[in-house]
């Protein structure tokens, strides 16, 4: 039996807890149903990085899965971050709504995840922002004092939208990256 391959131009994925858009992703039938004909592995981590670069502040289904995906309980967790298990529980229970953790805190959560990442990953996170602040002065500045605030971080750390993932985080060939 053959099988039929085609691509979604934008499939949404709900297996992680909350909504995840696919965005040109390649598709298979597996008993009559369309499915991703992608590595569910190399998928959470693409998740994961588009956590780390998402538009908007994180949602408690999201910090709760980042806090699975670390094995951590939630006191290891809020110990992580430099808060109390108590306040990781409120975000968790937030559901899809926004966890209202002040901002340095969710910065310094995604920077966590962004240092857990893979480097390839990683490198790749990073000239796709280099790309786009390329032309355009203002964003340079904007990164320039990112990129300070992660220098500093990076020492110290010894409802939402949807995260969009692009094809190319998805593509056979950053598949590949990830195996390494």
């Amino acid at each position: 039996m053959a099988v039929q391959k085609k691509r979604e131009q934008a499939y949404v994925d709900r297996r992680f807890g909350f909504e995840v858009i696919l965005v040109d992703v390649p598709m298979k039938q597996v008993r009559g149903e369309s499915v991703p004909d992608i590595n569910a592995n190399h998928l959470r981590t693409a998740v994961l990085a588009g956590l780390t670069t998402k538009p908007g502040p994180l949602s408690g289904v999201e910090v709760r899965f980042v806090r699975h995906w670390m094995e951590h309980t939630t006191t290891e967790f809020g110990e992580l971050l430099g808060v109390t298990h108590a306040a990781v529980i409120k975000w968790e229970k937030k559901g899809p709504q926004s966890t209202g953790m002040n901002r340095a805190t969710e910065f310094r959560l995604r920077l966590l995840i962004l240092k857990r990442l893979p480097e390839s990953v990683q490198m790749q996170l990073v000239d796709a922002q280099q790309e786009k602040q390329a032309n355009d002065p203002e964003l340079r500045h904007l990164f320039g004092l990112l990129e300070d605030l992660w220098r500093e971080a990076s020492t110290e750390i010894h409802g939402s939208e949807p995260i969009r993932i692009p094809p190319e985080l998805i593509a056979q060939q950053s598949l590949r990256a990830l195996r390494r």
